[in-house]
């Protein structure tokens, strides 16, 4: 498991988790949506849930989370960072060891992609991915 996760009731969701493990923590409330992939073979499986999404892919015969989006300032990091949090504070927690892409900070920890996106000094959006 890489260091960069969501926790929801003391439970990890990470990149490369099995999906179904992952909506077995995350509970039902959910709507499904798939459609063919762009990026890989087979299709994309969305859960979006009313504080975000979680997208799944076929990886090696096996129907693993792929990206973890947060759609709102309701949920944060394991480390606090939540969307509206400052700059400061997210180089305050994960440190200044980032590649700069556009307005976000990349992070990267095995094949978990951490993105942070800053404007006006403010996050944005905050996503997980595989990489």
């Amino acid at each position: 498991v890489s260091k960069y996760y969501y926790e929801y009731e003391k439970q990890k969701i990470y990149i490369t988790q099995d999906i179904e493990e992952a909506v077995g923590i995350l509970g039902t409330g959910y709507e499904y949506f798939e459609a063919p992939s762009c990026a890989s073979d087979g299709l994309d499986m969305f859960y979006y849930y009313q504080n975000l999404t979680l997208m799944a892919n076929e990886i090696s015969g096996k129907k693993v989370v792929t990206d973890i989006y947060f759609k709102n300032d309701t949920v944060s990091t394991p480390e606090g960072i939540k969307i509206n949090s400052g700059y400061l504070d997210v180089v305050n927690q994960y440190g200044s060891d980032y590649e700069m892409n556009g307005t976000a900070l990349e992070y990267v920890d095995g094949n978990t992609l951490f993105t942070v996106d800053i404007n006006d000094g403010k996050v944005v959006s905050i996503e997980y991915e595989y990489k």
